[in-house]
Order: structure tokens, then C-alpha cells, then sequence
């Protein structure tokens, strides 16, 4: 028993997204890299988030 060929096509749809936004990080590296250096900054130094959340009140 064949399936239309709608539901056919939407069985590539998450391959194409997965693929599409794997070459887009893997082509464009820098922002997503600028992004996680940022994150681990702010886990390593959290001094702002303190002062952001207590208002400088320690």
C-alpha cells in the first residue's frame, strides 16, 4: 500500500530542517560560538545577574 505523495513529502520535512540548520551552524559558527562564550561567562562571573536581581542590596 503506497502512501499519497503528501504524506510522502512531509516525511523529509524534519530531515531537511535538521540538515539545513546543521549547515547553517556549521557554515555561520560564529555567532552561535560568540553566543556560547557569552552563556559560559555569565555562569563563570555571575556578579551582574547578583547586582541585576538584588539591585546591589547584599
Amino acid at each position: 500500500m503506497a502512501l499519497p505523495k503528501a504524506v510522502q513529502l512531509l516525511y523529509y520535512t524534519p530531515i531537511l530542517i535538521l540538515t539545513s540548520t546543521s549547515l547553517v551552524i556549521g557554515f555561520a559558527a560564529e555567532p552561535f560560538f560568540q553566543f556560547a562564550m557569552g552563556a559560559a561567562n555569565q555562569l563563570l562571573v555571575p556578579s551582574a545577574y547578583v547586582d541585576a536581581v538584588l539591585g546591589g542590596r547584599l
